[in-house]
């Protein structure tokens, strides 16, 4: 790696953090060394300049007291200028007792050191204070020492720290750097796709075995080796997975079609047994409504053996003969008498039988319509289409609505309508107008059978999660009790008069094969009921093929 890419800021580079650490702590270190060199050349300093002022105790206040003594003020000044060229010595100030002060120097206020002597002479015992001795000693020089000591020890630690970092950093770049450049440049290239050549460094052998770098490319080669023969089980490996996968598709699509041919077979079985089912269903309620309707036939066959229309046209007959002479016949022959009260009696004989019979016909004309309504619901059920298509359940159920206007209109019931609008569903047409109808005459019926000012139908229209569509139908009809919830769309059951117990059995068949469901839920008899389908968007494959 040369200087120049290392010195290179935007291409991140190890050798540039190296030197940048090998400079901040070189930096830290000569800073701390130089730190405790000042120090020491402050302290020393500061210890010559105590000497010094041990050195004017021993030398000069001796003298300065004697003279004192004897007054004698020129040689004082003498000694005063004689401490006063003693280095760092800026001012001396003697202050004799009852005598003007003398002083030599300029005094100073700031970086000073201040040394206060007092002078006494002692004579004949007495010990005599003769005044004060100061020198003022300014640390100003000590400072300056100490500031070219520091230019000369910075200089030379940087350059010091220059010159090793520069050596550090060619010696790292020598024996690592560069290695590493040439692995990485070796790792870049490689590829499972040419053919392996080993990794070399361009370096003399190490003595006493291998050194890091020499593992490092070892490991490399080992890997490069173990991934080529990876690759190539990787390739084989494939190549037989390529080939079992197209035997597995070619299995897989045999037994889809198996299984689509056993589903259709059993769905096809399913309904027909179902439709068997509702037959039977429909034959035993028609065998039921045909034994209703021999006994009504029975009974108007005994009212009509047993009538009194014979009695009457004897009456006739007789009245007829006398047809001349019927006044006569009436005031004066015992019979004529008794005839007006015989009439009164066959007339209202003929009046009893006149009920009877308009009940047994109202009972025949009931049992005919569910032996109808029966084979209907069954030719109903067994024309629905299994053409599935795109369609709105909104519309369709305008299209129920129409269809039974004419029976709502008739009962007086509102139709309240909550429509949102939903996905369009691709289920079979006929089988959901189907649905919807038997819904909206069940909800009629129940509507039917009770007495209220109020009839109501409430349809709302939902979207239910991501992929399913709900209507519910509600009535405030009569109801249903509880216990009769289980057994709502069994086959045959019902707790209407009149019904056959078989729309909503086929409607939850219907809903069934379309991959839906319906479910209902009263609050008891008197409370109405609410019915609720739930489509889902796309119809499945097996309830398409239902």
């Amino acid at each position: 790696m040369s200087l120049k890419s290392i010195l290179l800021l935007g291409h991140p580079s190890i050798a540039r953090r190296l030197l940048f650490y090998i400079l901040l702590y070189s930096s830290l270190i000569t800073l701390g060394a130089t730190a405790t060199q000042l120090y020491l050349y402050y302290h020393g300093d500061m210890d010559q300049l105590n000497d010094r002022f041990e050195q004017i105790d021993a030398s000069f206040v001796k003298s300065i007291t004697d003279d004192l003594w004897n007054i004698d003020f020129q040689q004082v000044r003498v000694h005063l200028e004689g401490i006063h060229k003693l280095p760092d010595i800026e001012y001396v100030r003697v202050d004799p007792v009852d005598f003007d002060s003398l002083e030599v120097g300029t005094p100073m206020e700031t970086a000073t050191k201040v040394r206060k002597v007092a002078l006494y002479f002692d004579k004949d015992g007495t010990r005599n204070y003769l005044g004060e001795l100061t020198v003022v000693a300014s640390l100003e020089g000590i400072y300056a020492r100490l500031r070219e000591k520091v230019l000369i020890v910075l200089t030379t630690q940087a350059i010091k720290t220059f010159l090793v970092s520069a050596f550090m950093l060619f010696i790292f770049n020598f024996i690592i750097i560069r290695h590493l450049e040439k692995i990485a440049g070796f790792a870049h290239n490689f590829s499972l796709d040419k053919p392996i050549e080993n990794l070399t460094l361009d370096r003399s052998a190490t003595r006493g075995g291998n050194d890091e770098l020499d593992q490092v490319v070892q490991a490399f080669n080992e890997m490069q080796l173990a991934l080529q023969q990876s690759y190539e089980e990787l390739l084989t490996a494939n190549k037989e997975l390529a080939h079992h996968k197209q035997n597995l598709e070619r299995l897989v699509e045999e037994r889809t079609i198996e299984l689509r041919e056993a589903e259709q077979t059993l769905l096809e079985n399913a309904h027909q047994a179902g439709m068997a089912e509702i037959a039977i269903g429909v034959l035993h309620h028609i065998g039921n409504t045909l034994n209703s309707l021999n006994i009504s036939g029975h009974v108007i066959h005994e009212i009509l053996a047993k009538s009194s229309i014979d009695r009457l046209e004897r009456a006739n007959s007789l009245l007829a003969q006398h047809r001349h002479d019927l006044v006569d016949f009436i005031s004066t022959d015992p019979r004529g008498l008794k005839l007006l009260t015989y009439y009164l009696q066959i007339g209202e004989r003929l009046l009893n039988e006149h009920d009877h019979l308009t009940r047994e016909t109202t009972k025949l004309e009931e049992y005919i319509k569910q032996i109808k309504d029966a084979i209907f619901s069954q030719q109903e059920y067994a024309r629905i289409s299994s053409f599935t298509q795109a369609i709105r359940l909104e519309d369709l159920l305008d299209e129920a609505l129409r269809l039974e206007s004419f029976s709502l209109t008739k009962l007086h019931i509102k139709v309240e309508k909550d429509l949102q609008k939903t996905p369009r569903l691709y289920a079979p047409t006929t089988k959901v107008r189907f649905v919807l109808l038997q819904l909206l005459r069940n909800a009629r019926e129940a509507l039917d059978h009770k007495e209220c000012e109020n009839r109501r139908i409430t349809l709302k229209l939902r979207t239910s999660g991501s992929d399913a569509v709900s209507l519910s139908v509600r009535d405030n009809g009569i109801g249903i009790a509880p216990e009769n919830l289980v057994n709502i769309f069994k086959s045959g059951y019902t707790t209407k008069q009149g019904s056959q117990g078989f729309g909503l059995h086929v409607c939850a068949n219907a809903v069934s094969e379309m991959g839906g469901s319906l479910t209902v839920d009263s609050g008891g008899l008197g409370q109405g009921a609410v019915f609720t389908v739930t489509l889902p968007v796309v119809v499945s494959q097996a309830a398409k093929a239902s």
